[in-house]
């Protein structure tokens, strides 16, 4: 925190909407029963893996809402490979801070 006292600690939960090997389909419905675990001392952002999800089922965030979302394109459109998408929500976008650079 800027003004020195102490923030919320930040908790990450992440999982797939859908297993990649045996196709089970987990309940959306913990993304809400996450985040219901927040408290001002320590809060709960939710990581929603839609890659093999969104491909077959819809997938309404305005219900569901998670922090992030993670996809796929090439298991949406077939191609092209190693191309994909992380989607924030603005609330979330928050807590993303850079604190390193680095690269190759």
């Amino acid at each position: 925190q800027l003004d020195g006292e102490p923030g919320p600690v930040y908790n990450l939960f992440a999982f797939p909407a859908e297993d990649n090997f045996a196709g089970v389909k987990y309940p959306l419905l913990w993304i809400q029963q996450i985040r219901a675990k927040s408290t001002h001392a320590a809060q709960w952002r939710v990581l929603l893996d839609a890659a093999a999800y969104v491909p077959t089922q819809p997938l309404d965030l305005r219900e569901v809402s998670p922090d992030f979302v993670a996809l796929s394109f090439y298991k949406m459109f077939g191609y092209p490979t190693g191309l994909g998408a992380l989607l924030v929500r603005v609330d979330a976008a928050e807590g993303l801070k850079k604190l390193f650079w680095g690269g190759g």
